[in-house]
């Protein structure tokens, strides 16, 4: 499958796809939208793969990367590797989103009210490029389309 394609299911392989799906959602989001603010998308699909990636759960097995002991109670907090809790989109992205960002959200927070924080569009924009990332790591991983809401 894609796998196959790119060499493998490796970081290398996961930064590459990364790379890709970050330029076609960009793209699409200018194309569509007629509105440069489409740069936020693919930002935030890079920005997750690399501070956020599913992957988290295995960092101490990787080496030492920038972040990494940010992630260490992440990675102990996750049974096993592809576990549903790191590898699906109801609840591994939420969780990864919230633990790699906490600090900066609950500064935002104080200085603005929740709803008005949902309702950005800055907000759908980095979403759906954390989506992107997450489904392109998924898809490169093995994962069919009805797997990556809940993981395997």
């Amino acid at each position: 499958m894609l796998s196959a394609l790119l060499g493998g299911s490796d970081r290398p392989q996961h930064l590459l796809l990364n790379r890709i799906v970050a330029v076609s959602i960009t793209a699409a989001d200018i194309m569509l939208t007629q509105n440069p603010a489409g740069l936020i998308t693919g930002l935030a699909c890079l920005l997750i793969e690399w501070w956020a990636s599913p992957d988290r759960d295995i960092e101490s097995k990787r080496g030492q990367r920038f972040g990494h002991r940010w992630w260490l109670i992440y990675e102990w907090f996750i049974p096993h590797h592809r576990h549903l809790l790191s590898h699906s989109l109801l609840l591994g992205l939420p969780l990864r989103l919230f633990w790699g960002t906490w600090p900066l959200l609950l500064l935002y927070l104080s200085q603005d009210p929740m709803w008005a924080t949902l309702q950005t569009p800055w907000m759908t924009r980095v979403l759906l490029g954390a989506i992107s990332s997450d489904c392109g790591h998924y898809a490169l991983d093995g994962y069919w389309p009805h797997q990556m809401l809940l993981g395997k």
